[in-house]
């Protein structure tokens, strides 16, 4: 079976894995008028040129999100293709920075949900991020499932 047209765009993205102390995960809904309107999907964004993918994951979450987070280890990387774009997708583990609250869905941003990671699946996540689902249902069925980013 072929692969995509090597003529697709290529995006490189940096996600994020934000969980709170009690291992709830932060997800969040894609905006009308853009790629994949109202699906769920892990924070982050497109690196922009110079940016590290640890920076872009900061800023990203912060500017949708409004909240600083520390960003850990790598946590998977994942080359996915969509009909029309190629993503190559590097998720990180990433914690809420002390002092953060926990998200108010009342405060603007996009819509987001903590949920456990046995939860996810009943979201309608994008397609590229289902593969980092069963690698946090077993982190969370042995116990691994909150961050443990250096420094905290």
């Amino acid at each position: 079976m072929a692969g995509p047209p090597r003529s697709l765009p290529f995006l490189i993205v940096s996600a994020g894995l934000v969980f709170r102390d009690d291992g709830a995960l932060l997800i969040a809904r894609r905006p009308p008028g853009g790629f994949m309107p109202g699906w769920w999907e892990f924070p982050g964004g497109k690196i922009e040129e110079g940016e590290t993918p640890e920076a872009c994951l900061a800023r990203e979450i912060r500017e949708e999100l409004g909240v600083d987070v520390k960003v850990g280890r790598i946590f998977h990387v994942k080359i996915h293709a969509y009909p029309d774009r190629r993503v190559l997708l590097l998720f990180y583990r990433c914690a809420l920075l002390p002092g953060e609250k926990p998200l108010d869905p009342t405060a603007g941003g996009l819509e987001h949900a903590w949920v456990k990671p046995s939860e996810v699946s009943s979201y309608e996540m994008l397609p590229a991020d289902e593969a980092v689902i069963g690698m946090l249902l077993v982190d969370e069925r042995e116990g691994f499932s909150r961050e443990r980013v250096p420094g905290r």
